[in-house]
Protein backbone atom coordinates (compact mmCIF):
# COMPACT_ATOMS: atom_id res chain seq x y z
CA UNK A 1 0.00 0.00 0.00
CA UNK A 2 2.82 2.29 0.58
CA UNK A 3 4.44 1.73 -2.78
CA UNK A 4 0.51 2.22 -4.62
CA UNK A 5 0.48 5.55 -2.49
CA UNK A 6 3.87 7.20 -3.34
CA UNK A 7 3.06 6.16 -7.04
CA UNK A 8 0.12 8.06 -7.07
CA UNK A 9 1.33 10.81 -5.67
CA UNK A 10 3.68 11.20 -8.37
CA UNK A 11 0.90 10.48 -10.81
CA UNK A 12 -0.90 13.68 -13.41
CA UNK A 13 -4.41 12.36 -12.52
CA UNK A 14 -6.79 14.36 -10.27
CA UNK A 15 -7.31 13.53 -6.68
CA UNK A 16 -11.26 12.45 -7.24
CA UNK A 17 -8.77 9.36 -9.20
CA UNK A 18 -6.47 8.95 -6.50
CA UNK A 19 -8.21 9.36 -3.45
CA UNK A 20 -10.22 6.24 -4.09
CA UNK A 21 -7.65 3.63 -5.05
CA UNK A 22 -5.80 4.25 -1.71
CA UNK A 23 -9.04 3.72 -0.01
CA UNK A 24 -9.51 0.58 -1.63
CA UNK A 25 -5.89 -0.46 -1.33
CA UNK A 26 -6.63 0.48 2.62
CA UNK A 27 -9.72 -1.96 2.41
CA UNK A 28 -8.05 -5.22 0.59
CA UNK A 29 -5.05 -4.65 3.56
CA UNK A 30 -7.95 -4.65 6.36
CA UNK A 31 -9.42 -7.47 4.74
CA UNK A 32 -6.19 -9.57 4.78
CA UNK A 33 -5.19 -8.54 8.35
CA UNK A 34 -8.77 -10.01 9.35
CA UNK A 35 -8.48 -13.33 8.27
CA UNK A 36 -4.55 -13.38 9.14
CA UNK A 37 -5.49 -12.80 12.52
CA UNK A 38 -8.64 -14.87 12.90
CA UNK A 39 -6.61 -17.70 11.62
CA UNK A 40 -3.41 -17.27 13.04
CA UNK A 41 -3.42 -15.18 15.93
CA UNK A 42 -0.87 -12.55 16.25
CA UNK A 43 0.77 -11.76 12.82
CA UNK A 44 3.93 -9.33 11.33
CA UNK A 45 2.24 -5.98 10.80
CA UNK A 46 3.71 -4.96 7.78
CA UNK A 47 3.56 -1.19 6.82
CA UNK A 48 6.42 -0.23 4.88
CA UNK A 49 7.86 -1.58 1.37
CA UNK A 50 11.61 -1.56 2.02
CA UNK A 51 12.39 -5.65 2.55
CA UNK A 52 15.36 -4.37 4.89
CA UNK A 53 12.45 -3.17 7.48
CA UNK A 54 9.90 -5.99 6.89
CA UNK A 55 11.65 -9.22 5.67
CA UNK A 56 12.22 -10.47 9.37
CA UNK A 57 9.46 -8.60 11.51
CA UNK A 58 8.18 -10.11 14.90
CA UNK A 59 4.71 -10.98 14.84
CA UNK A 60 2.59 -8.04 16.44
CA UNK A 61 -0.35 -8.91 19.02
CA UNK A 62 -3.72 -9.61 18.18
CA UNK A 63 -5.35 -6.07 18.96
CA UNK A 64 -2.30 -3.98 17.54
CA UNK A 65 -3.29 -5.49 14.00
CA UNK A 66 -6.84 -5.01 14.96
CA UNK A 67 -6.30 -1.53 15.54
CA UNK A 68 -4.67 -0.79 12.29
CA UNK A 69 -7.60 -2.83 10.47
CA UNK A 70 -10.02 0.12 12.31
CA UNK A 71 -7.44 2.86 10.97
CA UNK A 72 -7.96 1.53 7.49
CA UNK A 73 -11.33 0.79 7.21
CA UNK A 74 -12.13 4.32 8.53
CA UNK A 75 -10.09 6.18 5.72
CA UNK A 76 -11.38 4.05 3.19
CA UNK A 77 -14.77 4.73 4.20
CA UNK A 78 -13.98 8.46 3.95
CA UNK A 79 -12.75 8.82 0.11
CA UNK A 80 -14.68 5.34 -1.56
CA UNK A 81 -17.55 5.78 -3.55
CA UNK A 82 -20.82 5.54 -1.93
CA UNK A 83 -22.51 4.06 -4.85
CA UNK A 84 -21.73 0.87 -6.98
CA UNK A 85 -23.13 2.05 -9.68
CA UNK A 86 -19.99 4.21 -10.21
CA UNK A 87 -18.44 1.08 -10.92
CA UNK A 88 -20.86 0.25 -13.57
CA UNK A 89 -23.90 -1.13 -11.58
CA UNK A 90 -22.13 -4.22 -10.14
CA UNK A 91 -20.69 -4.94 -6.49
CA UNK A 92 -17.17 -5.96 -7.14
CA UNK A 93 -15.16 -3.34 -6.31
CA UNK A 94 -14.80 -1.55 -2.59
CA UNK A 95 -17.56 0.85 -1.90
CA UNK A 96 -18.32 3.13 1.33
CA UNK A 97 -20.59 0.34 2.21
CA UNK A 98 -18.16 -2.87 2.01
CA UNK A 99 -15.71 -1.01 4.53
CA UNK A 100 -18.67 -0.50 6.55
CA UNK A 101 -19.69 -4.22 6.47
CA UNK A 102 -16.16 -5.21 7.51
CA UNK A 103 -16.35 -2.79 10.05
CA UNK A 104 -19.16 -3.31 11.81
CA UNK A 105 -17.93 -7.17 12.06
CA UNK A 106 -14.64 -5.86 13.58
CA UNK A 107 -16.45 -3.64 16.17
CA UNK A 108 -18.28 -6.66 16.91
CA UNK A 109 -15.45 -9.27 17.44
CA UNK A 110 -13.51 -5.89 19.49
CA UNK A 111 -16.74 -6.06 22.06
CA UNK A 112 -17.34 -2.51 20.73
CA UNK A 113 -21.33 -2.97 20.73
CA UNK A 114 -22.29 0.43 20.39
CA UNK A 115 -19.99 0.85 17.10
CA UNK A 116 -20.74 -2.12 16.00
CA UNK A 117 -24.60 -1.29 16.24
CA UNK A 118 -24.25 2.01 15.10
CA UNK A 119 -22.01 0.98 11.52
CA UNK A 120 -24.59 -1.94 10.84
CA UNK A 121 -27.43 0.65 10.95
CA UNK A 122 -25.58 2.66 8.36
CA UNK A 123 -25.22 0.21 6.02
CA UNK A 124 -29.49 -0.96 6.51
CA UNK A 125 -30.34 2.38 6.34
CA UNK A 126 -29.07 2.42 3.10
CA UNK A 127 -32.33 0.98 1.03
CA UNK A 128 -31.95 2.24 -2.12
CA UNK A 129 -28.05 0.58 -2.66
CA UNK A 130 -29.21 -2.53 -0.19
CA UNK A 131 -31.61 -4.56 1.27
CA UNK A 132 -32.60 -8.19 2.08
CA UNK A 133 -33.15 -10.00 -1.48
CA UNK A 134 -36.89 -11.48 -0.25
CA UNK A 135 -36.30 -14.89 -2.26
CA UNK A 136 -33.27 -17.00 -0.56
CA UNK A 137 -32.89 -18.74 -3.89
CA UNK A 138 -31.79 -15.44 -5.46
CA UNK A 139 -29.23 -14.70 -3.02
CA UNK A 140 -26.07 -15.73 -4.38
CA UNK A 141 -26.98 -13.93 -8.07
CA UNK A 142 -24.61 -11.31 -9.16
CA UNK A 143 -27.86 -9.47 -9.38
CA UNK A 144 -28.77 -9.93 -5.72
CA UNK A 145 -30.05 -7.06 -3.80
CA UNK A 146 -28.63 -8.35 -1.30
CA UNK A 147 -25.02 -8.22 -2.15
CA UNK A 148 -22.53 -5.47 -0.45
CA UNK A 149 -19.19 -6.88 -2.44
CA UNK A 150 -18.98 -9.69 -4.29
CA UNK A 151 -16.43 -11.38 -5.81
CA UNK A 152 -16.47 -12.30 -9.38
CA UNK A 153 -15.37 -16.42 -9.46
CA UNK A 154 -12.78 -17.58 -11.71
CA UNK A 155 -14.41 -20.47 -14.54
CA UNK A 156 -11.95 -22.69 -15.93
CA UNK A 157 -12.81 -26.46 -17.03
CA UNK A 158 -8.91 -26.75 -16.11
CA UNK A 159 -9.25 -24.98 -12.35
CA UNK A 160 -10.75 -26.74 -9.58
CA UNK A 161 -12.35 -24.58 -6.90
CA UNK A 162 -14.83 -25.82 -4.08
CA UNK A 163 -18.09 -24.47 -4.78
CA UNK A 164 -19.12 -23.81 -1.43
CA UNK A 165 -17.11 -21.00 -1.83
CA UNK A 166 -16.67 -20.29 -5.27
CA UNK A 167 -19.04 -21.29 -8.03
CA UNK A 168 -16.66 -23.15 -10.17
CA UNK A 169 -17.20 -27.26 -9.64
CA UNK A 170 -19.75 -29.23 -7.50
CA UNK A 171 -18.98 -29.53 -3.88
CA UNK A 172 -16.90 -32.48 -3.01
CA UNK A 173 -17.84 -32.96 1.07
CA UNK A 174 -20.70 -33.83 2.83
CA UNK A 175 -22.77 -31.42 5.30
CA UNK A 176 -22.75 -32.99 8.75
CA UNK A 177 -25.60 -34.22 10.45
CA UNK A 178 -25.60 -31.72 12.89
CA UNK A 179 -26.25 -28.89 10.93
CA UNK A 180 -28.81 -30.64 8.68
CA UNK A 181 -30.57 -31.21 11.58
CA UNK A 182 -30.75 -27.60 12.97
CA UNK A 183 -33.03 -26.44 9.80
CA UNK A 184 -36.34 -25.89 11.43
CA UNK A 185 -39.90 -27.48 9.63
CA UNK A 186 -40.16 -25.72 6.68
CA UNK A 187 -36.86 -23.42 6.47
CA UNK A 188 -36.78 -22.58 3.07
CA UNK A 189 -33.07 -22.69 3.01
CA UNK A 190 -33.17 -25.97 3.67
CA UNK A 191 -35.04 -26.49 -0.14
CA UNK A 192 -32.66 -23.38 -1.77
CA UNK A 193 -29.13 -23.55 -0.30
CA UNK A 194 -28.84 -27.55 0.14
CA UNK A 195 -29.07 -30.77 -2.33
CA UNK A 196 -29.83 -34.00 -1.23
CA UNK A 197 -27.59 -36.51 -3.72
CA UNK A 198 -28.70 -40.07 -3.63
CA UNK A 199 -25.69 -42.68 -3.92
CA UNK A 200 -26.76 -46.28 -3.99
CA UNK A 201 -29.23 -45.49 -1.94
CA UNK A 202 -27.27 -43.27 0.86
CA UNK A 203 -28.64 -39.74 1.15
CA UNK A 204 -25.87 -36.85 0.92
CA UNK A 205 -26.96 -33.54 1.39
CA UNK A 206 -24.33 -30.95 0.22
CA UNK A 207 -24.16 -27.47 0.02
CA UNK A 208 -26.08 -25.76 -3.17
CA UNK A 209 -25.50 -22.18 -2.48
CA UNK A 210 -23.86 -21.69 -5.41
CA UNK A 211 -25.37 -23.77 -8.62
CA UNK A 212 -23.09 -22.90 -11.32
CA UNK A 213 -20.78 -25.93 -11.99
CA UNK A 214 -18.71 -27.08 -14.88
CA UNK A 215 -21.79 -28.83 -16.36
CA UNK A 216 -24.03 -26.14 -15.52
CA UNK A 217 -22.10 -22.98 -16.55
CA UNK A 218 -24.73 -20.29 -17.54
CA UNK A 219 -25.94 -19.17 -13.80
CA UNK A 220 -24.83 -15.57 -13.70
CA UNK A 221 -23.42 -16.16 -9.88
CA UNK A 222 -20.89 -13.92 -8.10
CA UNK A 223 -19.36 -15.28 -4.28
CA UNK A 224 -21.04 -13.03 -1.58
CA UNK A 225 -18.24 -11.46 0.56
CA UNK A 226 -20.30 -8.86 2.48
CA UNK A 227 -24.47 -9.46 2.40
CA UNK A 228 -27.06 -7.34 4.28
CA UNK A 229 -28.00 -10.27 6.21
CA UNK A 230 -24.56 -10.62 8.11
CA UNK A 231 -25.76 -6.60 8.97
CA UNK A 232 -29.02 -7.50 10.55
CA UNK A 233 -27.38 -10.25 12.82
CA UNK A 234 -23.99 -8.06 14.03
CA UNK A 235 -26.95 -5.30 15.24
CA UNK A 236 -28.73 -8.18 16.97
CA UNK A 237 -25.69 -9.60 18.71
CA UNK A 238 -24.72 -5.96 19.51
CA UNK A 239 -27.85 -5.11 20.71
CA UNK A 240 -28.28 -7.99 22.98
CA UNK A 241 -25.35 -6.93 24.32
CA UNK A 242 -26.37 -4.06 25.61
CA UNK A 243 -29.85 -5.62 26.70
CA UNK A 244 -31.83 -3.87 24.01
CA UNK A 245 -33.65 -7.19 23.86
CA UNK A 246 -36.89 -6.60 21.89
CA UNK A 247 -34.69 -4.61 18.78
CA UNK A 248 -32.52 -7.57 18.55
CA UNK A 249 -35.49 -10.09 18.57
CA UNK A 250 -36.85 -8.04 15.33
CA UNK A 251 -33.29 -7.92 13.39
CA UNK A 252 -33.41 -11.79 14.15
CA UNK A 253 -36.64 -12.69 12.94
CA UNK A 254 -36.06 -10.06 9.97
CA UNK A 255 -33.77 -13.13 8.83
CA UNK A 256 -36.80 -15.71 9.91
CA UNK A 257 -39.59 -14.57 8.01
CA UNK A 258 -37.37 -14.31 4.68
CA UNK A 259 -36.82 -18.02 5.58
CA UNK A 260 -40.14 -18.77 6.01
CA UNK A 261 -40.16 -19.15 9.76
CA UNK A 262 -41.94 -17.71 12.75
CA UNK A 263 -41.12 -14.92 15.42
CA UNK A 264 -39.45 -15.37 17.96
CA UNK A 265 -40.79 -14.20 20.84
CA UNK A 266 -40.38 -13.43 24.55
CA UNK A 267 -36.58 -13.73 24.25
CA UNK A 268 -35.59 -11.80 27.32
CA UNK A 269 -32.30 -12.88 28.57
CA UNK A 270 -28.99 -11.87 27.16
CA UNK A 271 -28.08 -15.66 26.89
CA UNK A 272 -31.27 -16.62 25.18
CA UNK A 273 -30.71 -14.07 22.64
CA UNK A 274 -27.41 -14.96 22.04
CA UNK A 275 -27.79 -19.04 21.67
CA UNK A 276 -30.99 -18.04 18.96
CA UNK A 277 -28.26 -15.83 16.86
CA UNK A 278 -26.09 -18.38 17.09
CA UNK A 279 -28.53 -21.02 15.64
CA UNK A 280 -29.60 -18.52 12.72
CA UNK A 281 -25.89 -17.75 11.91
CA UNK A 282 -25.27 -21.49 11.49
CA UNK A 283 -27.98 -21.86 9.10
CA UNK A 284 -27.50 -18.41 7.46
CA UNK A 285 -24.03 -18.97 6.98
CA UNK A 286 -23.01 -22.32 6.43
CA UNK A 287 -19.78 -22.62 3.76
CA UNK A 288 -19.70 -18.87 3.68
CA UNK A 289 -16.39 -17.44 4.80
CA UNK A 290 -15.64 -18.98 7.82
CA UNK A 291 -18.14 -16.80 10.22
CA UNK A 292 -19.13 -20.19 12.54
CA UNK A 293 -15.75 -20.81 12.96
CA UNK A 294 -15.10 -17.52 13.75
CA UNK A 295 -17.68 -16.82 15.72
CA UNK A 296 -17.64 -20.18 18.17
CA UNK A 297 -13.80 -18.97 18.67
CA UNK A 298 -15.04 -15.70 19.85
CA UNK A 299 -18.07 -16.97 21.92
CA UNK A 300 -17.74 -18.22 25.46
CA UNK A 301 -19.10 -21.25 26.19
CA UNK A 302 -22.75 -21.74 27.41
CA UNK A 303 -22.11 -24.32 29.79
CA UNK A 304 -18.87 -23.15 30.85
CA UNK A 305 -17.91 -19.24 29.94
CA UNK A 306 -14.21 -19.98 30.67
CA UNK A 307 -13.46 -21.88 27.42
CA UNK A 308 -14.58 -20.71 23.81
CA UNK A 309 -17.91 -22.18 22.15
CA UNK A 310 -15.40 -23.64 19.66
CA UNK A 311 -13.83 -25.81 22.86
CA UNK A 312 -17.47 -26.99 23.76
CA UNK A 313 -18.44 -28.03 20.36
CA UNK A 314 -14.78 -29.72 19.29
CA UNK A 315 -14.11 -31.47 22.15
CA UNK A 316 -17.78 -33.29 21.65
CA UNK A 317 -17.24 -33.66 18.40
CA UNK A 318 -13.62 -34.51 18.45
CA UNK A 319 -12.67 -36.10 21.89
CA UNK A 320 -9.35 -36.16 23.47
CA UNK A 321 -8.08 -35.20 19.24
CA UNK A 322 -9.24 -31.48 20.43
CA UNK A 323 -7.05 -29.15 21.99
CA UNK A 324 -7.94 -25.19 22.15
CA UNK A 325 -4.82 -24.59 20.62
CA UNK A 326 -6.60 -26.17 17.73
CA UNK A 327 -8.18 -22.96 16.86
CA UNK A 328 -5.21 -21.52 15.29
CA UNK A 329 -3.29 -22.61 12.72
CA UNK A 330 0.39 -23.30 12.57
CA UNK A 331 2.84 -20.83 11.41
CA UNK A 332 3.87 -22.22 8.23
CA UNK A 333 7.55 -23.85 8.45
CA UNK A 334 8.48 -22.14 5.05
CA UNK A 335 7.42 -18.70 6.42
CA UNK A 336 9.47 -19.22 9.81
CA UNK A 337 12.46 -20.35 8.03
CA UNK A 338 12.74 -17.07 5.93
CA UNK A 339 11.73 -14.89 8.65
CA UNK A 340 13.50 -16.53 11.90
CA UNK A 341 11.58 -14.10 14.21
CA UNK A 342 8.01 -15.59 13.97
CA UNK A 343 7.37 -17.88 16.63
CA UNK A 344 5.29 -20.70 16.35
CA UNK A 345 1.64 -20.98 17.78
CA UNK A 346 1.15 -23.25 21.08
CA UNK A 347 0.30 -26.91 20.07
CA UNK A 348 2.68 -26.92 16.66
CA UNK A 349 6.05 -28.52 17.37
CA UNK A 350 7.36 -26.90 14.41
Amino acid sequence: MPSLKGSLETSTQPETYIAPLIGEAKFIRAMCYFYLVNSFGDVPLVLETNPAITAELPRADTEVVYTQIKTDLLEAIAVLPEDFRSYGGEKIRATTGAAQALLARVYLYMKDWENAEITASEILRKTDLYHLEPDPGKVFLANSQEGILQFVPAFSSSIWMASAFYPSAAPNFVLNDGLTAAFEEGDYRRFAWTIDYNTQGDIYPHSAKYKRTFSNPSAIEYNQVFRVAEQYLIRAEARAQQNNFDEATEDINKIRRRANLDDLRNLNTKEALIAAIEQEKRIEFFCEWGHRWFDLKRWPGRIDPSVSRADEILSEYKGDNWQTTDQLFPIPQASRTTNPNLSQNPGYTN
